[in-house]
């Protein structure tokens, strides 16, 4: 397979044709033995024939056999080894991969598509190269060996043992043909199962708030029992194989027999005895014959799967990531960066999406200021914000930082200027400390005492306090064991302990009660006044205060400037004011 051969370093490849060639030293042991079992019968049956001769071949079997045995061994254990090391290698090939992705990478595959990529697909290929590695090598080879030694035999029994072979095949067509289809169809299901389940736990608040415990279970229910359904059909039909085989191997073992009875009968002395130890050596080399076909058979119908698998983590692998670094992109230099933002004539779609979700978009935001960005839902707000630290690109126009275009800059460079607080706020599984310093990417060594004047600002420090450990205290995966205002508060003090030249907050203050939000918005504009501050807010409490508004409907700027003017001049934002706020308050 492509994708292992890939992988495989040179020592491992000169590994994996050590135990090619040790295989072909097995086939042949294996194979010398049927020969020394009819030499060994032939020997028991003859008169006056000397111990030593039957003891002499008795130990040769039992080499052979030893022998065989312990490079089955030795070849299995060092498969098993190179088998863990290169799907080692594959799984982080994906996830630097995935990491890489952009949004519109991961919303193409779909969260749920790359687990199953990343978990499933990999152990497919790695039990089929354990699997199947030896039986790929060993099946052919065996299978001529025998055949070059059967063919000199009986003509009969060599038809017989041909036609065994013919309705073997027979079958396995007809299985192979019956499985490929569903081998898609059930990765397909596999994709939804992990979707639906991710989407269970990630939401199971709303799901338990919403008393839609029926709504979700209907909707897994039938999907996995459109996958047991097709599953089970699956495994029915290669569940047909096995018995076809030992039927046509016992069958064709008894016809050789029979047959071979009709023609002993009228033998006698040494052809008599010559004829049954060949016979009896035949049976053995059609047992092997049949043996080595059905494991290639095995290996042909796990082939579909494992395929199916490798297409799939290939696809992922071979995927150009869309947001890279451009090829002129040089070194920011730091003395210059003063965190001014320029948009010009700004589009953007979503890819596959014909419709535009931001047009015309022009505005521009110096060092020291802030800009507040107010709207309906779905009207383009963070599809703003996305653009900047190149979450997504432009689909025409131009974004800049500092006068030069954001597509100019090596990706790190970009964002390591931006201290970014999305929507939806997240917290790694750890302590506080480690989420209010995961913002130092390498740039800094994590100092406590910065991270804890990062989280007085951030109005953290209070609660953080309270608890038992403190700034050590646990944290668990999403931060389910914080609420919603802490850990908006924790995300805002992770963006704040960054120190960067540019702060982007996506409605980031909306889970603070409002003494809350008024006493953090005081502390950041103090310790950002000489920063670029871009926040979306849906509270006019939020953003009232910011040097300048933009309000922006179905993604287009339809009002600009401050409170006071967007009051007078912009209906969008009055009516919006209006719904929150006294007519004298929102004066």
């Amino acid at each position: 397979m492509k994708i292992i051969w890939k992988f495989e370093t040179t020592k491992e490849k000169w590994i994996t044709v050590g135990i090619m060639v040790s295989i072909l030293l097995q086939v042949l042991l294996e194979t010398a033995i049927p020969a020394q079992m009819a030499n060994i019968s032939t020997l028991l049956q003859m008169n006056g024939s000397e111990i030593s001769s039957i003891v002499e071949a008795g130990l040769k079997m039992s080499l052979y056999a030893v022998l065989a045995f312990l490079i089955s061994l030795l070849s299995s254990y060092l498969l098993a080894g190179i088998c863990a090391s290169v799907c080692s290698k594959i799984r982080k090939a994906m996830y630097e991969k995935i990491i890489d992705f952009s949004m519109t990478e991961t919303q193409y595959f779909g969260t749920g598509s790359l687990i199953t990529r990343c978990t499933n697909d990999i152990a497919t290929i790695e039990n089929f190269f354990n699997s199947c590695m030896k039986p790929m090598v060993q099946a052919p080879l065996s299978a001529a060996i025998v055949i070059l030694r059967i063919a000199t035999g009986e003509p009969l029994w060599t038809l017989m043992a041909i036609m065994a072979m013919v309705v073997i095949l027979a079958v396995v067509i007809c299985i192979f043909i019956k499985v490929i289809p569903m081998v898609k169809k059930l990765s397909a299901y596999n994709d939804k199962l992990s979707t639906l389940t991710k989407e269970h736990v990630s939401g199971i608040r709303v799901v338990h708030a919403y008393n839609a415990f029926e709504k979700q279970e209907n909707e897994y229910e039938e999907t996995n029992n459109a996958f047991v359904k097709l599953n089970i059909k699956q495994e029915g039909w290669l569940a047909l194989f096995a018995p076809v085989t030992s039927f046509v191997l016992y069958g064709l073992s008894v016809a050789i027999y029979v047959s071979g009875a009709f023609v002993i009968k009228d033998m006698a002395g040494t052809d008599r005895l010559i004829y049954y130890s060949n016979m009896a050596s035949f049976v053995s080399y059609i047992s092997m014959l049949i043996v080595a076909f059905v494991n290639l058979v095995s290996v042909v119908l796990l082939f579909p799967l494992t395929n199916n698998a490798s297409k799939r983590i290939t696809e992922v692998l071979s995927t150009i990531v869309s947001i890279k670094d451009a090829d002129n992109a040089v070194e920011d230099n730091d003395e210059l960066n003063e965190g001014t933002i320029e948009f010009k004539n700004v589009g953007f779609k979503y890819v596959n999406s014909e419709d535009y979700v931001l047009e015309n978009i022009t505005f521009k935001v110096n060092k020291g200021e802030t800009l507040a960005i107010i709207g309906g839902t779905g009207c383009g707000k963070t599809s703003i914000l996305n653009l900047i630290p190149r979450l997504c690109d432009v689909t025409k126009g131009e974004v800049l930082v500092d006068g030069k275009n954001v597509k100019d800059y090596k990706l790190s460079d970009l964002r390591n200027r931006i201290g970014y607080v999305p929507q939806k706020s997240f917290l790694f599984a750890g302590n506080i400390i480690s989420n209010i310093g995961y913002g130092e990417n390498g740039r800094f060594n994590l100092v406590v005492d910065k991270v804890i004047e990062a989280a007085k600002i951030g109005q953290a420090d209070d609660f953080i306090n309270s608890k038992e450990g403190g700034y050590n205290s646990e944290v668990m995966l999403g931060g389910s064991n914080f609420s919603g205002g802490q850990k908006q508060r924790l995300t805002i003090s992770r963006a704040i302990y960054r120190d960067p030249e540019i702060y982007i907050f996506d409605d980031s203050f909306s889970a603070l009660d409002f003494k809350t939000d008024k006493t953090l918005r005081d502390a950041l504009k103090e310790y950002s006044k000489d920063k670029t501050t871009i926040i979306v807010g849906q509270r006019i409490g939020t953003i009232q205060d910011a040097d300048r508004i933009l309000v922006i409907d179905k993604g287009h700027i339809v009002g600009q400037g401050t409170h006071t003017d967007l009051m007078n001049n912009c209906e969008v934002y009055k009516e919006i004011a209006l719904s929150q706020l006294s007519s004298e308050e929102a004066m």
